[in-house]
């Protein structure tokens, strides 16, 4: 079959929008005047107000497509018009899974236009997909927030809305999507410098992986996210003291062998170990033999690992210089 191109007459679709969105005013200014007239009365159950009010989100949604389908420039009137009925459905009508669609399609409009206009939108269709106990809509939707404010490099605000996507996704059952969400956040923390909050975030995200035996679907496997954390955990302790002692490492090992009895036996953990004797010793050699055995499948080399991993080398490189500076002296 042959499919012909719709073309949109820009004109007739904003004026059939206003002709709707007057029609909608006008029901709705006269169910309110009834509502209040009557209200002390107690007649209300007599009018037909509910009947008025689905005739005004009906004629609300039309202008809300049609100002929609007329171009960019009317995308803000399409989705204050999907605000608008998504309010009349949530607040008068008590529907709040109708509320959150509408909620939804009005962020859908904005997110085209910039998704950060986007945002109230989708966290009012999130608090309704909730009420209405649709955990699995709200979370995937509270993904969605965090990922455009991810793309937007927002990442202090990002990294809350993962958190919550987290929780959302693990109300909603969805385990998978619920650790790589809290993964993300890990990584995102490491990255603004709040390394010792990455390293618990990853932790965590190593536990609940062990839990759910879930290494296969992601690309790091427990032990390897464990290895990410204790490289975070020491380059936090480096930007405070340049110092890091072993009780602290010890105790977030002791940690990990209560929910991964396999890590004291695993190759991740003597590389940790290394890193940690290479600080204590200043052994530049031992440093880099060790991380040049790390590769991209047991802990994933990325930028914050890199760069976590060249914090800890000036130290090292620093402690290696001053020692034999003093041997060169003796």
């Amino acid at each position: 079959k042959n499919l012909k191109a719709i073309t949109i007459n820009q004109d007739e679709s904003v004026a059939n929008a206003k002709m709707y969105l007057k029609r909608a005013v006008n029901i709705g200014a006269r169910t309110t005047s009834r509502r209040a007239r009557f209200d002390q009365s107690k007649l209300l159950s007599m009018i037909p107000w509910e009947q008025n009010t689905k005739q005004e989100i009906k004629y609300t949604i039309l202008a809300a497509e049609s100002f929609r389908i007329s171009g960019e420039q009317y995308w803000f009137d399409s989705a204050e018009a999907y605000e608008h009925a998504a309010a009349l459905y949530a607040d008068v009508l008590n529907d709040p899974k109708s509320a959150a669609g509408y909620y939804e399609e009005a962020g859908k409009v904005m997110e085209k236009v910039d998704t950060d206009f986007a945002t109230k939108y989708f966290r009012h269709a999130i608090t309704r997909h909730c009420d209405a106990s649709q955990y699995e809509n709200g979370a995937m939707l509270q993904e969605r927030l965090a990922n455009n404010l991810d793309k937007k490099k927002n990442y202090a605000a990002a990294i809350q809305e993962y958190h919550r996507a987290t929780k959302l996704l693990y109300a909603a059952n969805m385990k998978d999507r619920a650790i790589q969400a809290l993964g993300r956040a890990a990584y995102l923390l490491a990255a603004v410098g709040k390394f010792r909050e990455s390293a618990d975030a990853y932790e965590t995200v190593a536990q609940r992986q062990e839990e759910q035996s879930m290494e296969t679907s992601v690309k790091i496997g427990a032990s390897g996210l464990i290895l990410r954390g204790g490289i975070l955990l020491i380059c936090d302790s480096l930007e405070k003291s340049e110092i890091i002692g072993w009780r602290e490492l010890k105790s977030f090992l002791q940690r990990i062998d209560s929910v991964h009895f396999d890590f004291d036996k695993s190759p991740e953990q003597q590389k940790l170990l290394d890193i940690h004797q290479s600080l204590s010793g200043g052994d530049i050699d031992k440093f880099v033999d060790t991380v040049y055995s790390l590769d991209d499948d047991l802990c994933g080399l990325d930028n914050v690992v890199i760069d976590a991993l060249d914090r800890i080398k000036d130290v090292i490189t620093k402690r290696h210089e001053k020692a034999d500076t003093h041997a060169k002296e003796r």
